[in-house]
């Protein structure tokens, strides 16, 4: 396959378009027209490879493409009940293009492992018993997220529903060991994105929580805050650190209820799919 470049067309740009369809982050009609779309990808793929970002299929953008295409094409492309007498060509013309993948705009999925602290409160209402215990709390934190985003690269809205399981250090016996919590948020992600680094993505958030054990009970509260994350595997495993600072309500509608302004800080390792 030669060099091609928008204004090109024919059965090869159809061919490279089916290619960049095998990649989890891109999704083209595959018309044979190398036009702004298909230009894009490019940039894309050439950007996450660590080439020249300059829109033109070359032979170093051809060799990375087509050698990630073909295992692409032997693990799901070979019929179940089929007989394989040979190993398949590369990206065949004949195969039919793959479905839209999480990766790019729509619904992804995240799963993340890590360690949550809340700071000791700057503000408690109804102030608690003169020497009262108080300090910095440790979770353990174990979540899923759904999570629909408006673009996979670039600027973009992220709305996450996100339900966790905490356990808990405690400052006084009567704290919770277990809880569970659903957050809401909204994230205004990669307004500056570096490379593999995500540093500036703005968020706010709405959480539901309840614990279990001594000192259980429900609450709420919301938190504005930012979310730096930095990509191990593009699309699929990011090392992530979070700050916020939040308004809380504890134990609602019992004579222990209380109002806090905290800020908590957490830090994770994060699968997307």
């Amino acid at each position: 396959m030669g060099i091609l470049k928008r204004g090109s067309s024919g059965p090869e740009v159809r061919a490279l378009q089916h290619a960049l369809n095998a990649r989890p982050y891109l999704h083209l009609k595959e018309d044979g027209i190398y036009g702004a779309q298909t230009e894009s990808a490019v940039r894309e793929f050439q950007r996450r490879v660590r080439l020249t970002p300059d829109g033109i299929y070359g032979p170093k953008t051809e060799a990375l493409l087509w050698t990630r295409v073909v295992q692409a094409e032997v693990v799901h492309q070979v019929p179940l009940n089929s007989k394989v007498a040979a190993a398949p060509s590369p990206a065949p013309m004949s195969a039919p293009a793959p479905a839209p993948s999480s990766g790019g705009a729509g619904i992804v999925h995240q799963v993340s492992v890590g360690s949550q602290v809340t700071l000791t409160p700057w503000l408690v209402r109804p102030l608690p018993p003169p020497g009262t215990p108080s300090g910095a709390i440790w979770s353990g934190v174990v979540s899923y997220s759904l999570v629909y985003r408006t673009a996979s690269q670039g600027p973009h809205v992220e709305l996450a529903l996100n339900p966790q399981i905490l356990i808990n250090s405690r400052v006084q016996s009567t704290d919770p060991r277990w809880g569970m919590q659903l957050n809401g948020q909204v994230t205004f992600a990669d307004l500056v994105a570096p490379g593999r680094f995500h540093l500036i993505s703005p968020y706010l958030q709405a959480t539901a929580a309840g614990s279990f054990g001594p000192g259980a009970g429900f609450g709420g509260g919301f938190a504005i805050g930012n979310q730096i994350s930095f990509d191990l595997i593009p699309d699929r495993l990011q090392i992530q650190l979070q700050g916020n600072v939040g308004a809380q309500w504890s134990k609602i509608g019992t004579p222990d209820a209380s109002f806090s302004v905290v800020g908590q800080g957490a830090l994770g390792a994060v699968v997307q799919f």
